[in-house]
Order: structure tokens, then sequence, then C-alpha cells
């Protein structure tokens, strides 16, 4: 997770180092590729910190936090989300699977009780 980070920290921003492409497709193509599996692979992480939102003794604070309309969105995107999330793995190298298994089995959450926030 470490070395992805540094990775967004340098070549996922304008910075002299940063993976930035001009309108030659043909010229960038690993550029496009690697900007690409970025994306794909926070997507992948972001599935979780919604997984966590969706636990059963969030699920009750959650939808008094964002109310019903906008917690039925939320259960169908999650549905949708799931299904390209396992889509996508299978994208992956392993070093890739290993990347989002290392986020999922290391990365906690602190829930607060403080003022109903999760």
């Amino acid at each position: 997770m470490s070395d992805f980070w540094r990775l967004l920290c340098t070549q996922a921003y304008a910075t002299t180092t940063s993976c930035q492409v001009h309108s030659k497709i043909d010229d960038n193509q690993t550029e496009i590729k690697t900007g690409y599996h970025i994306i794909l692979m926070l997507t992948c992480l972001e599935s979780y910190s919604l997984e966590f939102l969706c636990q059963r003794k969030n699920v009750v604070r959650l939808n008094r936090l964002i109310g019903n309309e906008l917690y039925g969105e939320f259960a169908d995107c999650r549905q949708e989300l799931k299904y390209v999330v396992e889509s996508t793995m299978l994208l992956f190298s392993d070093e890739g699977k290993a990347l989002i298994n290392d986020y999922k089995n290391k990365w906690t959450f602190i829930q607060s009780d403080k003022g109903g926030t999760i």
C-alpha cells in the first residue's frame, strides 16, 4: 500500500514527474494504461470503505444521515459496484490483487459515537 501511495503522490497529479499525456495517443499508451489502472485500483479500494458503511451497525445511522431516498440509491449503487469490483479484479496482476487484499486486511475504521457521526 505504501508503494501504491507513493506512486499516487508522484505520478497522479501535476508534478514534473507525473504521467501527463498529450493528444498523440500512440505516444502515450503506457501513461494512459497507468492512469486507467490507478482509477480501477482506487475504485476497488473505495468499495471497501462503502462496505464498512453498509455493516449492520452502521445502516441505521447511514440512513438517518443521508435520508431514505439517497439511501435507496446508495444500496443500488452498492450492488452495481460489487459486480464492477469482481469484474475489475480479474484484470489485475497478482501484485495488484495483493495490494487490494493488503488494504482490506490491514485498513481499519475507527467509529465515533460522538454526535452520531460515522
